[in-house]
């Protein structure tokens, strides 16, 4: 896969991989096994340059892996989208790595890449041995929603982005609710904005698999002013998602209006 390193993006995210600590969980199986071995690699995303420009146009991660000591930069990595081009604070991502040998000592690294193609230097390497992935216990897929700003004033245009990601290879159907809650505490359902709730979208997840995308691109005006708050939440096909029991997974995000 060709990189295109341009100087000024890759002097940032060497800065950036200074701030992200790359872990790794396995377990040493004592025994041989017949089945193929997984790994879980986990970083905190970073939030800005070490000079303090935001970061505002990440679009993936690459995570290198190989039985030797030095993966990265190397031919085999997979691919794992950003949530979001300008990550929250403290905003954890987790992949896990599957066809492995379990009971093998892998080196793994993470490295960044822009809306552009363009890639940074390679984080530190984590060192751990892949596990069997029959005892693998497989996780929900995962929703986040974000604005591209916290506070806004009349006349300024608010974008709402939606993201989905399916982290593993299974099948499922599920169900997608966005809604808005105002000042006042009334919950409206988007698309339509009314008070039942209606499924915004239905999707055969086959993961891994992401889905990121624009959700509504909304100028402020006569609003009453306050507390704001999008939520998203993902259900199976014909669940409550008034009923938290029912929640694959629950994301939010907050904004004022002035």
């Amino acid at each position: 896969m060709r990189r295109q390193y341009a100087d000024g993006f890759r002097s940032r995210c060497v800065r950036w991989f200074r701030l992200i600590g790359l872990t790794l969980s396995g377990v040493l199986l004592v025994t041989a096994s017949a089945y193929a071995g997984v790994l879980t690699a986990t970083w905190t995303a970073p939030i800005a340059n070490t000079d303090g420009s935001p970061l505002t146009d990440l679009a993936l991660y690459r995570v290198y892996h190989s039985i030797f000591d030095s993966p990265c930069p190397g031919s085999t990595f997979a691919e794992v989208a950003s949530p979001s081009s300008i990550p929250a604070a403290n905003e954890t991502i987790s992949f896990q790595l599957t066809g492995l040998t379990a009971g093998a000592f892998y080196t793994v690294s993470v490295t960044a890449v822009d809306s552009q193609g363009n890639e940074s230097a390679c984080s530190a390497f984590a060192n751990a041995v892949a596990r069997d992935d029959s005892t693998v216990t497989v996780p929900p897929p995962r929703l986040s929603i974000y604005t591209d700003r916290s506070v806004y004033s009349p006349g300024e245009t608010m974008n709402v982005r939606l993201s989905l990601v399916s982290p593993l290879n299974v099948s499922e159907n599920v169900e997608v609710y966005v809604a808005v809650q105002l000042p006042g505490g009334q919950l409206l359902f988007f698309p339509g904005f009314g008070m039942t709730p209606v499924p915004f979208m239905t999707s055969l997840l086959g993961g891994p698999e992401v889905f990121d995308f624009p959700l509504l691109t909304y100028t402020f005006g006569g609003e009453p002013a306050g507390a704001y708050t999008w939520y998203a939440v993902l259900t199976p096909p014909g669940a409550d998602p008034m009923n938290p029991a029912n929640w694959l997974s629950l994301a939010d995000a907050h904004f004022t209006k002035q």
